[in-house]
């Protein structure tokens, strides 16, 4: 069996790409999701940005959630809960995946206040991509600030 036959052990060096240049410091590609709100600003610099505000953001993801954060399990059932969030967490991971197949990739979610949606999205898509054995950094930049007020057409 050869170094690129076998499995990498917890703590085990990885082993080199094919064509990869012999002396060459190899380091795994590191994916980093950043979760914000637009209501808090810019979105942060990344390879692809994924606004969910006007597709996804806009529902009640339940009763009672409304002052809570993604830090909550209950926010992050019932946001799951939804196939459409599915569907797209699955589409993130996809792109996640493709990009870190090259190299180390910045994805950023936004949705309205950075506080529910976008942590959730982000917390998932990292939990799959790990499993597929990559290094994952979750960022959520706005979860502990105040929720923006809504503005009259009901978006933050």
């Amino acid at each position: 069996m050869t170094d690129q036959e076998s499995e990498a052990a917890p703590g085990a060096v990885t082993p080199r790409p094919p064509g990869d240049i012999p002396g060459r410091l190899y380091q795994q590609p590191v994916v980093t999701i950043i979760s914000f709100g637009y209501g808090h600003g810019a979105p942060p610099q990344a390879h692809l940005t994924f606004d969910v505000r006007a597709h996804f953001g806009l529902q009640d993801p339940g009763p009672g959630l409304a002052g809570l954060t993604a830090e909550d399990r209950r926010v992050a059932d019932a946001w799951m809960a939804l196939g459409e969030i599915r569907a797209l967490v699955r589409v993130i991971e996809g792109a996640a995946l493709l990009y870190a197949a090259r190299a180390s990739v910045t994805i950023a979610v936004g949705c309205g206040d950075g506080r529910q949606l976008s942590p959730v999205i982000a917390a998932e898509v990292a939990r799959l991509v790990g499993y597929e054995g990559h290094p994952v950094t979750v960022y959520d930049r706005d979860i502990n600030r105040p929720a923006p007020a809504r503005t009259p057409e009901g978006t933050r």
